[in-house]
């Protein structure tokens, strides 16, 4: 009887042990599923947090690259009185920085604004540019441009240009029109480039204005369809442009009157030549341009130098352009109609020297050096004849006539690349353009 107590005690204790060990896996099943579903809902958030985290990644990818193809130059600088214009298709209306629309280099659309009277003027991002054929000759080479980010040597894309100091073919290098000389010391110092500079679309005419204390008077303006400003002596045309952001202006143009912000002023032969390789290039017109042959100097006609309405006009025919540049002679000194030129700073103008004879073929030599003002790159020392790529006529300056002249008219030697050269006073064919170098 002992016997099968023991028996049944030792079946009743392996019983319950069993069911404990059976009870403790259901606890340990439960519990394993438990953190395999709290596992499964983290890892499923984790899951769903990573994908949206690729697609918003993804979507910031085609943003960048979208804006890259459109930022493939510097953005325009805008300053007080500037308002972003776009084409419609049939008229020029106001738009802002963030309309996609306003500009596209890649597509040979270059940025346009107003001014408050309604002036407009149009964006040269910096860039270097190389000459990759028939530098230095007459018949018509290739451009290539690269542009530059900010006011750096660098790319868009962060490559590093090696820039040369001395023209040559093949050979990388950048304009001193993209910097501002604001200590007139001759080169570019810190805190002195230029991501651009806007450019008048047109050649000027002027507009009859009252201000208050002045009465009525004639000052600038930058339209289309209209006669240019022309019989005006150099003097005028250089004081018209400097003037743009005086105060008793700024009610007509709306810029700052605060020449450490905006510097407004006669376009200078380097800047003529910067427009026209851009226009030469790969984002410009990359052909000759149809000349504005209109016998009346209307403003506007012919061919842009992107050949379509968001370039520059007027820079082949129309009117003879006086640029700030001019022969150093001795003749130089003694002419009033030029004096508010010669007497200017060197960050508005730019000198060339006179030869061991003043002519024009010795002349021509003696500042061979010179670059980025498309004049010994891009021509041969056969003037006065077609010297000039494009078919451009060339006359250097020597003698009583030391002041440049750019485009050709309505009638002769019209061509983006003609210079010729023209004394100081008035003259029914010669008008001008400004420029606006924004600083902050």
């Amino acid at each position: 009887m002992k016997k099968i107590r023991q028996e049944k005690g030792s079946i009743t204790l392996f019983v319950l042990i069993s069911m404990l060990f059976f009870v403790m896996f259901l606890i340990g099943m439960y519990l394993l599923n438990a953190n395999s579903e709290i596992t499964q809902t983290a890892a499923t958030k984790r899951i769903k947090e990573i994908y949206e985290q690729d697609v918003n990644n993804i979507d910031n990818v085609y943003e960048t690259i979208n804006k890259q193809k459109k930022q493939i130059a510097n953005p325009p600088k805008l300053t007080q009185g500037m308002i972003p214009i776009k084409w419609d298709g049939t008229k020029w209306v106001d738009t802002n920085t963030e309309d996609e629309q306003w500009y596209d280099y890649s597509q040979k659309k270059w940025a346009n604004v107003r001014l408050k009277d309604g002036s407009m003027f149009v964006w040269i991002p910096r860039y270097a540019y190389k000459i990759t054929s028939n530098w230095h000759e007459k018949t018509t080479g290739n451009i290539e441009i690269e542009f530059l980010k900010d006011d750096t040597n660098r790319t868009i894309s962060e490559n590093i240009i090696q820039i040369s100091s001395k023209s040559a073919q093949n050979q990388w290098l950048i304009s001193p029109s993209f910097y501002w000389d604001k200590n007139n010391n001759g080169k570019e110092d810190e805190q002195e480039g230029l991501t651009g500079i806007w450019v008048a679309k047109y050649e000027a005419s002027k507009q009859s204005v009252t201000i208050e204390n002045l009465g009525n008077i004639e000052v600038l303006k930058i339209q289309a369809g209209v006669s240019s400003w022309r019989e005006i002596t150099t003097n005028d045309m250089f004081m018209n442009c400097y003037n743009m952001n005086i105060e008793q202006n700024r009610q007509i143009y709306g810029l700052s009157s605060d020449k450490e912000v905006v510097e407004p002023h006669l376009m200078k032969n380097t800047e003529w030549g910067i427009v026209t390789y851009l226009a030469m290039s790969q984002y410009g017109i990359n052909t000759n341009i149809s000349p504005n042959n209109n016998t009346q100097y209307i403003t506007g006609v012919g061919n842009s130098t992107t050949g379509n309405v968001t370039g520059v006009y007027d820079m082949s025919g129309g009117s003879n352009e006086f640029v700030a540049a001019y022969l150093n002679n001795n003749y130089a000194q003694n002419i009033i109609e030029q004096e508010s030129v010669i007497k200017a700073e060197l960050k508005y103008k730019d000198i060339y020297e006179i030869g061991e004879q003043d002519t024009s073929k010795i002349n021509y030599e003696k500042n061979k050096t010179k670059y980025s003002d498309a004049l010994y790159e891009v021509s041969t020392n056969l003037q006065p004849e077609i010297a000039l790529w494009g078919n451009g006529y060339l006359e250097y300056p020597t003698q009583n006539k030391i002041m440049i002249y750019r485009g050709g008219t309505n009638l002769t030697q019209a061509s983006i690349f003609t210079a010729i050269s023209g004394e100081a006073g008035s003259n029914i064919k010669n008008s001008f353009r400004p420029v606006i170098s924004v600083l902050k």
